[in-house]
């Protein structure tokens, strides 16, 4: 799933890119392609930075969303970090779950992401073809 994750982040950026270089006149539907897989994918970033980056999450450092700390009895510290990480398989497809402290459950579902993904790259070869 780190891989899956990792991809799905990729066709994201390149999306991004495909937006800012495109001919004008591709843009807007790259960015209405843009606009729906963030929707139907909305995990798709915050799911890889959390992985790659583990470990800044686990001391609330680097560009976190949450890096207030809190203060316990004794003295000690913790920052708001992942707390559970699983996955499970769901409706004949593979999900990744990530439930960050505070905050929501956030997950990726192979079979979605991935329709989703092929949806995205096929709006930037259609919308640049001409």
């Amino acid at each position: 799933m780190y891989l899956f994750a990792t991809a799905l982040r990729q066709v994201l950026r390149f999306a991004e890119l495909a937006r800012s270089t495109a001919p004008r006149s591709a843009r807007p539907a790259i960015k209405q392609a843009l606009t729906v897989f963030k929707a139907t994918s909305p995990g798709a970033v915050e799911v890889r930075d959390i992985i790659d980056h583990y470990d800044d999450y686990l001391r609330g450092a680097g560009n976190t969303r949450a890096r207030r700390r809190e203060t316990y009895q004794g003295g000690w510290v913790v920052p708001n970090r992942p707390s559970f990480m699983w996955t499970e398989d769901r409706d004949a497809s593979y999900r990744l779950y990530v439930s960050p402290v505070p905050g929501p459950v956030i997950w990726l579902d192979v079979i979605r992401d991935s329709a989703a993904a092929q949806t995205l790259t096929a709006a930037i070869v259609a919308a640049t073809r001409d």
